[in-house]
């Protein structure tokens, strides 16, 4: 139905308006081969997450990092992130804006539920003034992959062309998608409004999505981001992604550390 490629092409018109100053991206793929082919651009706060465990511990980090950044703009006197890209002063730490792209939900849904559900509806409900962002895709529109919390709390919401008036109900509670044409056709229910718009999302191929992807790259080759920050290092191998904003020290996503108790292998 084109789910996957307007992903890519809704990352793509991202990269296009944003220097990696200004936009991160962390992205979560269980299927492995959608998204890691954004791995060598210096927008991504850590490479593509493709484990499950990972990615839920990687959650966990979020809903840190937005506490964080409400202490930032509590500290600033400030509303929300746009009142404090306004106010430039020397002592805050710039703060790019974060877009959380999930690929496949029924597959971390399926592994982990409790902590998925929990994990995406405390960003949602709150994330959106600091400037975290996210994007959750999936292609099996049940009730246990998009339960009624997801829903309440992601208000815009796209469905692409499904199979029976069921799964169009799930996605935007009401009927339509069913008799959509497929390749790009969806209906696109904003958060502000009641009645979703039929569009045609654009295709871009992966010839395309690689050329991007190297020429930015190349761009930034020789960049130093030193100066914008401390790095990310993520445990467990070498990657090392430049430039990923923090407070005044150096932080990590530390997959050992932030593991559940629940998840001790006595626990049972």
């Amino acid at each position: 139905s084109g789910k996957s490629i307007y992903i890519h092409s809704l990352i793509t018109s991202l990269l296009y308006r944003n220097p990696p100053e200004s936009l991160r991206f962390i992205m979560i793929d269980p299927k492995r081969v959608e998204l890691t082919v954004y791995n060598d651009i210096p927008h991504m706060l850590a490479p593509t997450i493709i484990e499950t465990k990972k990615a839920i511990i990687t959650l966990k980090w979020l809903a840190k990092e937005m506490e964080r950044r409400y202490e930032a703009l509590l500290s600033a006197g400030v509303r929300d992130i746009l009142s404090y890209h306004k106010e430039k002063r020397e002592n805050h730490p710039p703060m790019p804006y974060l877009v959380v792209i999930i690929d496949e939900l029924a597959d971390l849904m399926s592994t982990y539920p409790r902590e998925v559900e929990a994990s995406v509806v405390r960003l949602a409900q709150m994330s959106r003034a600091v400037g975290i962002h996210l994007v959750l895709s999936t292609q099996r529109p049940s009730v246990e992959v998009i339960t009624g919390l997801i829903k309440a709390n992601i208000t815009s919401r796209i469905a692409l062309q499904v199979a029976s008036q069921i799964d169009s109900r799930t996605i935007i509670d009401m009927a339509g998608a069913e008799k959509l044409l497929g390749h790009g056709d969806m209906l696109y229910l904003a958060g502000d409004s009641g009645k979703p718009k039929r569009i045609q999302g654009p295709y871009i191929s992966e010839q395309e999505v690689k050329k991007v992807v190297n020429y930015i790259a190349d761009q930034y080759k020789n960049v130093d981001f030193e100066d914008m920050g401390p790095a990310l290092e993520q445990s467990g191998g070498n990657a090392k992604t430049q430039g990923a904003f923090a407070s005044a020290n150096k932080f990590t996503i530390n997959f050992d550390e932030i593991a559940d108790e629940s998840d001790d292998e006595l626990y049972e």
